[in-house]
């Protein structure tokens, strides 16, 4: 039973049929129920229920039931429910429902329900609900919900809802809801709701609500509510409600209500209501309402209403109603009503009605009515009645009304009522009703009702 290691043979997959009471050297058929303590060092094909304690360092294919405690530095196949404790440092398949205690620094595909703690260091696949603590290191994918804890420092694609603490430095993709504790320095497509923690120094996807503390040093699509706490020096979309403390020396696209606290030297997009405090020396959207303190030296897009404060030497885009004291010397789009003291030496357009004191070298052109002191130098089309806050430097189609706060620098087609929001830089094929908050620099096609909030930098076509 104890072969040396020259005696291995790797056939994970291999279903060898000898006769009951054979014992091989190189390859074992245990075939019988209740067989406990396999050896080490060989290759086994366990197919029958009950089995436990697999040995280590070898190459084990778990197809029935119940198989408990697999050996370690292997690679496993474990195809039915109830397998626990795998070992580590091996290729893992664990496709049935309860497996649990995955080994690390291997290859895991955990395709069924209720699989905890996947080892580290190895490529994981949980496609099934119920999997907790990944391992770290690895690429993994957990499919299915309620997995927990994935590792850190791998590739992880968490499909389902209920995953928390994908580990860090890994490409991470987190497609359901309540992922928590992503992981740093690493690729997440966080894409459900109640996610929290992402990861620092990585690329991080947070599609979905709630995803809250994401890290730093990383790109950052949040797309959810709730996203709290974004990490410092990375690209960061937060495009959803209720995100707080964005990092500081990136990128940051904050596109949905209650941000606050955005980080400094960063290119920021706010663009929901109660973002706070923006960074400085960054680039900064401020797309919503009730963004206060803007930060300096930075660009700025402030597109809601009830921005105050904004930064200096910056180029600020203020676009709702409401925003005070524009920063100077840069260029400034204020697009609502209400909006006072603009800045000087920059180019502003003010499209709405009440706009006063408009900045001075530039050309506005405004056509419809109500408008008032409309600047010189510049050429606009508005070409519906109450369209409100279009872009500058951008070829815009308004075919409807009442779309409101079109970004700047990209040709949009807002073909339906109620879009509002349009990020700039992109090309947007807004085509149904009540589309809101579009992404900047990318291609969308948003076909269908009721979407909200697609990333950027992405060509996307949501057609549901």
């Amino acid at each position: 039973m104890l072969n040396s290691a020259e005696q291995l043979t790797l056939g994970s997959n291999s279903s060898m049929r000898e006769s009951p009471g054979e014992i091989r050297t190189i390859g074992i058929d245990l075939r019988a129920r209740g067989t406990k303590s396999l050896s080490r060092r060989s290759v086994f094909d366990l197919q029958e229920r009950g089995a436990k304690n697999l040995s280590r360092r070898s190459v084990f294919d778990l197809q029935e039931r119940g198989a408990k405690n697999l050996s370690r530095r292997s690679v496993f196949d474990l195809q039915e429910r109830g397998a626990k404790n795998l070992s580590r440092r091996s290729v893992f398949e664990l496709q049935e429902r309860g497996a649990k205690n995955l080994s690390r620094r291997s290859v895991f595909e955990l395709q069924e329900r209720g699989a905890k703690n996947l080892s580290r260091r190895s490529v994981f696949e949980l496609q099934e609900r119920g999997a907790k603590n990944l391992s770290r290191r690895s690429v993994f994918e957990l499919q299915e919900r309620g997995a927990k804890n994935l590792s850190r420092r791998s590739v992880f694609e968490l499909r389902e809802r209920g995953a928390k603490n994908l580990s860090r430095r890994s490409v991470f993709e987190l497609q359901e809801r309540g992922a928590k504790n992503l992981s740093r320095r690493s690729v997440f497509d966080l894409q459900e709701r109640g996610a929290k923690n992402l990861s620092r120094r990585s690329v991080f996807y947070l599609q979905e609500r709630g995803a809250k503390n994401l890290s730093r040093r990383s790109i950052f699509d949040l797309q959810e509510r709730g996203a709290k706490n974004l990490s410092r020096r990375s690209v960061f979309e937060l495009q959803e409600r209720g995100a707080k403390n964005l990092s500081r020396r990136s990128v940051f696209d904050l596109q949905e209500r209650g941000a606050k606290n955005l980080s400094r030297r960063s290119i920021f997009d706010l663009q929901e209501r109660g973002a706070k405090n923006l960074s400085r020396r960054s680039v900064f959207e401020l797309q919503e309402r009730g963004a206060k303190n803007l930060s300096r030296r930075s660009v700025f897009n402030l597109q809601e209403r009830g921005t105050k404060n904004l930064s200096r030497r910056s180029v600020f885009d203020l676009q709702e109603r409401g925003a005070k004291n524009l920063s100077r010397r840069y260029v400034f789009d204020l697009q609502e009503r209400g909006a006072k003291n603009l800045s000087r030496r920059s180019v502003f357009d003010l499209q709405e009605r009440g706009a006063k004191n408009l900045s001075r070298r530039s050309a506005f052109e405004l056509q419809e009515r109500g408008a008032k002191n409309p600047s010189r130098r510049s050429v606009f089309n508005l070409q519906e009645r109450d369209a409100k806050n279009l872009s500058r430097r951008s070829v815009f189609d308004l075919q409807e009304r009442g779309a409101k706060n079109l970004s700047r620098r990209s040709v949009f087609n807002l073909q339906e009522r109620g879009a509002k929001n349009l990020s700039r830089r992109s090309v947007f094929d807004l085509q149904e009703r009540g589309a809101k908050n579009l992404s900047r620099r990318s291609v969308f096609e948003l076909q269908e009702r009721g979407a909200k909030n697609p990333s950027r930098r992405s060509v996307f076509d949501l057609q549901e």
